[in-house]
């Protein structure tokens, strides 16, 4: 087939051009997907980029980071064991009715 014989069908479809502004968007909107899908990863990963780009955060301000970190961890084990425990006693007080005692 030569060239002046191809149809519209037989041509690479034309797509819009790439810009700068439209490259920026794409990436907005994937960066926007990831942080609405898993926020504590994406603040995990802008604390590791801030930490690289600050080069290097004190002693005391690491100890108060892991610190904290350590205490709402606990407190939400704590309480999550609490509720499991709690359920389990008052389904095996009153097996077919679920009721506790009260």
């Amino acid at each position: 087939m030569t060239t002046a014989a191809t149809t519209a069908y037989d041509r690479p479809q034309q797509t819009a051009p790439r810009t700068l502004r439209s490259d920026l968007e794409t990436l907005r909107s994937r960066v926007a997907s990831i942080v609405a899908e898993q926020p504590i990863a994406v603040t995990a990963v802008a604390a590791g980029v801030g930490f690289i780009v600050g080069s290097r955060l004190g002693r005391p301000v690491i100890a108060l980071l892991i610190n904290t970190a350590s205490r709402a961890a606990a407190g939400w084990l704590g309480d999550t064991i609490r509720r499991s425990a709690l359920a389990y006693l008052e389904t095996r007080d009153h097996p077919n009715t679920g009721e506790s005692r009260s």
